[in-house]
């Protein structure tokens, strides 16, 4: 059961964290004068629950008036990249669509990587829309999973597994809300060949809709295609360094001058440190200090990231 009621935590308990609300005019503004990028998660972060953290995207406009670049990063692909860019807009942050990584980016730069587009390879992706539109957009060629009612009877369900395509060079698993059992039947008959990719974005067990209700996330899916085949599978999603690498790389960041912003210990921070990040855990959304371990660590921790919004200089 998540919790998301934020656990008080003293200084004592915490020394090897900055609590930036209790820092000092002078250390604030040298914490702000160490990074140049900022990498911000989203939901928890900007929003939680689909509503707007008031304040959040103040905040960020006033680090973009300052000089930081800001790029965000989500593990949701249920959405396409162009809507995470109207959402933006519409919450009054003017963030370009090359600047938003989701786990359909990851996904892409991972097969584009693999030249997979070049050798004509399918993909056969257990995913959303959003993330099959996305990948069909950097020229990759998704299988058709679309599925009819099937009658309940093996004989028709083995004559559907033995119709697959050939060319399936990749499956990539992420969220699913039209899962079929053909489909995880079909994607766990592709990875008996072990020259076949498999590639995962988010592994989220669990994905918080609301206080109360929590969604099964695709990490249970990978799970039993993992337990069935064999396969250990590629993850390209947080908490895995590959999209924070290829970001780094792509875009020449100092990792020690890149601040990356997050609200789960997991999934934010863990890809942070790993990452050579300095990290800010925002206590906005599903993480509290209470649970914080050595390998989880963040440098900084504070309230939201509205609270951050009075204290940075010209405020």
């Amino acid at each position: 059961m998540l919790d998301y009621e934020i656990a008080p935590a003293t200084m004592t308990e915490h020394k090897s964290m900055k609590d930036i609300a209790t820092m000092s005019k002078e250390e604030v503004l040298k914490f702000i004068n160490s990074f140049d990028t900022i990498i911000s998660d989203c939901d928890g972060v900007l929003w939680v629950f689909g509503n707007p953290i008031a304040g959040s995207p103040a905040t960020i406009n006033k680090l973009m008036s300052l000089g930081k670049k800001v790029l965000l990063m989500t593990n949701n692909a249920i959405i396409s990249v162009q809507q995470y860019v109207k959402i933006c807009r519409v919450l009054g942050m003017a963030i370009p669509e090359e600047d938003i990584f989701t786990p359909a980016t990851a996904i892409a730069r991972f097969l584009e990587a693999q030249d997979l587009a070049r050798t004509g390879g399918e993909v056969f992706v257990l995913g959303s829309a959003a993330l099959k539109a996305h990948l069909q957009q950097r020229g990759l060629r998704c299988s058709d999973t679309s599925v009819a009612v099937l009658p309940e009877e093996l004989g028709v369900l083995t004559a559907e597994l033995n119709k697959l395509s050939t060319d399936v060079r990749a499956v990539c698993v992420d969220t699913d809300i039209n899962l079929s059992y053909l489909n995880l039947m079909k994607a766990a008959r592709h990875l008996r060949d072990p020259e076949c990719l498999f590639v995962v974005g988010a592994t989220d067990a669990n994905i918080p809709i609301t206080e109360k209700d929590v969604y099964i996330g695709p990490g249970y899916f990978v799970s039993v295609l993992q337990d069935h085949t064999g396969r250990v599978p590629t993850v390209v999603g947080k908490p895995s360094r590959f999209l924070a690498d290829s970001i780094v790389q792509e875009r020449g960041l100092d990792p020690a001058r890149t601040l990356f912003i997050g609200d789960s210990l997991l999934q934010d921070i863990s890809l942070g440190r790993t990452a050579g990040f300095q990290t800010l855990l925002v206590l906005s959304g599903c993480s509290r200090l209470a649970e914080v371990q050595a390998d989880t660590r963040p440098d900084y921790y504070i309230s939201s990231l509205s609270a951050l919004l009075p204290l940075l200089p010209g405020n």
